[in-house]
């Protein structure tokens, strides 16, 4: 195993022991990460390395952060999401991922406000890949079933208004459901495990945002919990510093 030491220079990704960043990353890399309290840095590490996935009683994960490009918008909607879809599962199932435990995808890079999806509530944590659910979400739920890795994806999600929850006093539109700018989470099994909905949105007309921002943890079957935002995020105090006072 080759090692490339010394110190990172700042930027997002050092947040990833804490917290789980949908943004746009200049680098696609795998990166090794401590666990919190661990005093070893983090290095981006080659080579050719034989791993089981992590698990609790380790003192590291390894975490794999996507840089993607998606198709222009001169075709076919379908086409381009299937095209995009059919990319990341390459990037899942390809040799450089083989070691992640999880993998971060990067926001609007794969369906759009015009084929949005609908994402179960994950509270009991259902199985996409086993039930009748959208096409395209029930196809990354095999996916990361298949690859057995964590998989953080960024959806375009659409929601009947009729379950909003009656706490939010704003009106619906006239064609009766939301749009939101979502995060999805899936565990080795496929399960959705957790959902956040950007709330500090930017320039993002067409979108809409929860009443109040929602705070999401997930955990994990290494013994780590994760936060989840997105890119914008980062600058306001929720949902991003909400988590650190919560020590996640």
């Amino acid at each position: 195993m080759k090692h490339r030491n010394g110190q990172r220079p700042p930027g997002i990704s050092q947040l990833l022991p804490v917290l789980l960043v949908l943004t746009c990353w200049t680098k696609a890399t795998l990166q090794f990460y401590p666990r919190p309290g661990n005093d070893v840095g983090g290095d981006t590490f080659e080579g050719d390395i034989r791993m089981a996935s992590s698990n609790a009683l380790d003192d590291s994960y390894v975490v794999g952060v996507v840089e993607f490009r998606p198709e222009l918008l001169n075709m076919d909607i379908r086409v381009r999401t299937e095209r995009h879809y059919e990319a990341y599962r390459a990037m899942v199932l390809g040799e450089e991922a083989r070691l992640t435990d999880i993998i971060v995808f990067p926001e609007l890079t794969l369906n759009t406000l015009s084929d949005p999806v609908y994402v179960p509530d994950p509270l009991h944590s259902p199985v996409p890949c086993r039930e009748d659910s959208p096409e395209l979400l029930s196809k990354l739920s095999c996916l990361a079933a298949e690859a057995r890795k964590y998989l953080v994806i960024n959806l375009s999600e659409i929601f009947d208004c009729e379950s909003v929850p009656a706490e939010d006093p704003r009106p619906c539109g006239p064609h009766g459901f939301h749009r939101y700018n979502t995060n999805v989470v899936l565990d080795r099994g496929g399960a959705v495990i957790a959902r956040y909905r950007k709330f500090n949105l930017f320039r993002e007309a067409g979108t809409n945002v929860t009443y109040e921002p929602e705070v999401v943890t997930f955990e994990t079957d290494f013994g780590v919990t994760f936060g989840v935002f997105t890119c914008f995020d980062l600058l306001f105090a929720r949902p991003a510093l909400e988590l650190v006072k919560r020590d996640v």
